[in-house]
């Protein structure tokens, strides 16, 4: 039994260093995308240019605003290394032959593990570039980079399992219609723009029911580290949400791969 239990950690991590080795090349250039371009283009857009001409003097609201904005680029980088799975399920089928040597779950879960760390990685720096590179004219002074750390690692495990659940769900020519059905409606009422206090003030029962979004204790959990103050859902709330709609995603994954591919 422990014999048969390590063979099986052994495979796991070997899986778990292929992806390492086959994603190595491409990590530059999503550092270059996720890491820089795309934060300071956000930062200066919406923490900078807009924040000044909409909000005036009013810092806080702009920094509320852009940090919403990551759910976009959030979103697209593990959606281009979910997928994969899609592709290869549709394509070369490499994963018959993983599934000869290892448990099914154990493969999704290995994915599942990679993907959570990739993309926390490049987006980990998504803020800190921005405080570096616009520090003297976007206030961060007051944002808790110890409390972001944990928010976007939870961030990356729930979008990471939501993903991957889509990825073994739909079809190749389903791609277009779950971008424009599902991503681009969760974004939107997952608080990519407006905070979840204001549209609670707008309208309760819409707050009611965007708490059923994920995305929007992503983007709170966020706001709550970047911006602060009692007007965001707390960190630990945030936290723990993103963990359970993870794990709900996670084993709805094992659920649909099995129906799927009709493993044992």
């Amino acid at each position: 039994m422990h014999q048969s239990y390590s063979s099986l950690v052994y495979i796991f991590v070997q899986f778990l260093r292929r992806d390492m080795r086959v994603y190595a090349a491409k990590i530059s250039e999503n550092l270059i995308n996720y890491a820089l371009i795309i934060p300071l283009l956000n930062g200066i857009s919406f923490a900078y240019l807009q924040s000044h001409i909409y909000f005036g003097t009013n810092s806080a609201q702009g920094l509320a605003v852009f940090c919403g904005t990551i759910l976009g680029p959030f979103l697209a980088l593990i959606f281009k290394v979910a997928f994969d799975i899609l592709f290869d399920l549709e394509g070369n089928r490499f994963i018959d032959y993983q599934l000869v040597i290892l448990n099914p779950r154990l493969i999704l879960l290995q994915r599942i593990l990679f993907i959570t760390l990739y993309s926390f990685c490049m987006m980990l720096p998504f803020f800190p570039v921005v405080y570096i590179a616009l520090g003297s004219y976007v206030d961060m002074s007051s944002s808790s980079w110890f409390l972001l750390a944990p928010v976007i690692f939870c961030a990356s495990f729930c979008i990471t399992g939501y993903t991957m659940l889509f990825a073994v769900i739909l079809r190749r020519y389903q791609i277009r219609m779950f971008w424009t059905r599902v991503n681009h409606i969760l974004m939107i009422f997952g608080g990519m723009f407006i905070p979840y206090h204001t549209i609670a003030q707008f309208s309760p029962l819409l707050g009611m029911i965007v708490r059923a979004n994920p995305l929007i204790y992503a983007s709170e959990g966020i706001r709550a580290a970047i911006v602060g103050g009692p007007l965001f859902m707390s960190i630990a709330t945030c936290c723990i949400m993103l963990i359970l709609f993870g794990t709900i995603f996670t084993l709805l994954t094992f659920y649909f791969f099995k129906k799927r591919v009709d493993h044992l």
